[in-house]
């Protein structure tokens, strides 16, 4: 590597440092992040990476509703939320599709348990109706 490494030196043109200092209260950390603009829901609800931001109704006062916010991901993986010139708080909602698929897992689940019940009271391939009827005549019968 080092071969390589001679071969494709450039020499700076210009020794100074063109690079300049943030200004007064600006933070290197809020600067160098993913940034995006997002408009505000009518449930107050922001999406980032298949997630939803939800504002607290706390903030009705802003009327953020249908307008443009700001999510900003730093380096660490926190996100600032910011609309208006304010930060905002907020906090992760389950998405509906989310929570439509645990309630379907958990009917399913109940509907289970109930053919697991059904099935050991009832032999199978007969109903239960017609399994009470032949279980009651055969009692009549002895």
């Amino acid at each position: 590597m080092p071969y390589i490494n001679c071969k494709y030196v450039l020499k700076v043109r210009n020794a100074s440092d063109l690079h300049r200092q943030p200004k007064p209260g600006q933070k290197v950390k809020k600067i160098l992040c993913k940034a995006e603009a997002r408009i505000m829901g009518q449930n107050w609800c922001v999406r980032w990476k298949n997630r939803f931001l939800e504002i607290p109704r706390s903030l009705k006062a802003l009327s953020l509703s249908g307008k443009w916010v700001e999510v900003r991901e730093l380096k660490d993986g926190n996100l600032l939320l910011s609309g208006q010139g304010q930060r905002l708080s907020w906090s992760f909602v389950e998405s509906a599709r989310k929570q439509a698929k645990a309630n379907e897992g958990e009917r399913e689940q109940s509907q289970q348990r109930a053919r697991t019940r059904s099935s050991v009271a009832n032999p199978p391939g007969l109903p239960a109706r017609l399994d009470r009827e032949v279980m009651s005549t055969s009692a009549n019968e002895g």
